[in-house]
């Protein structure tokens, strides 16, 4: 038995060059696993589309999303795509704090790697007007 939901996220990103240009970071994605595997190792499997203003339009993603809501009071994305040169890799984090669920439910702090090396801080945040869909989006099947 499988789950999955679908989530967009939709913020900015600064590079950290001198340039230190800025621009629009925007990703939808669906977060796909086996109830018992995931129940393990609080994994799913991330699959998606990301923009990255001036780098990558809806270019596809891969990668995986760690939900640890009680131990480790955080959700871990874990996505890599591909620019004009290589090969890019996004680190995010959503830190739950329970006194304050909305803001750290919807704020996810992240960066962008290429070959290892630093290439731009994100800020993405959920639209709390997809609520309703997102909800809707959650289901169970095999």
């Amino acid at each position: 038995m499988k789950f999955w939901f679908r989530e967009n996220m939709v913020g900015h990103f600064r590079e950290v060059k001198p340039t230190g240009r800025c621009g629009r970071f925007d990703f939808s994605c669906r977060a796909e696993a086996c109830v018992a595997a995931f129940l393990k190792d609080r994994t799913t499997r991330l699959t998606g589309r990301v923009t990255m203003e001036g780098v990558v339009t809806d270019a596809p993603f891969e990668g995986t999303l760690r939900i640890d809501l009680f131990f480790g009071r955080e959700l871990v994305y874990d996505f890599t795509f591909r620019d004009g040169d290589g090969l890019l890799r996004f680190l995010g984090r959503k830190s739950v704090r329970f006194l304050d669920p909305i803001s750290s439910m919807t704020t996810l702090v992240g960066r962008v790697e290429k070959d290892g090396i630093l290439l731009a801080d994100v800020d993405s945040r959920f639209n709390l007007l997809e609520l309703p869909s997102f909800l809707l989006s959650w289901r169970l099947g095999l």
